[in-house]
């Protein structure tokens, strides 16, 4: 499961594979709190002064998607994606 850093323990409690996601979910949430985003429109308008963050987690996400624990080259089967997080969809579009 590639998730954010904050669940490692308890996926690995289940003893499933961990693959690290860079962002933090309580952040996520609380920018999409404040800023009431309701919307990928809203969110994309508004994430222009987070452009590092958002670059940073399509790049692990593409990476979990596509490279195994052992860097060899795999293809996920499943992607459950956050809406708010929005790569999912664009993932899932390119594999």
């Amino acid at each position: 499961i590639a998730t954010h850093e904050h669940h490692r323990a308890f996926v690995e409690k289940y003893n499933v594979e961990f693959f690290p996601i860079a962002g933090d979910p309580a952040e996520l949430m609380e920018f999409m709190v404040e800023n009431q985003l309701k919307s990928v429109q809203g969110f994309t308008n508004k994430i222009t002064k987070h452009m590092e963050w958002v670059q940073n987690l399509c790049t692990t996400s593409w990476k979990a998607c596509t490279t195994s624990l052992d860097d060899s080259l795999f293809r996920a089967d499943v992607i459950m994606a956050n809406p708010p997080s929005f790569v999912g969809f664009h993932i899932a579009e390119k594999l």
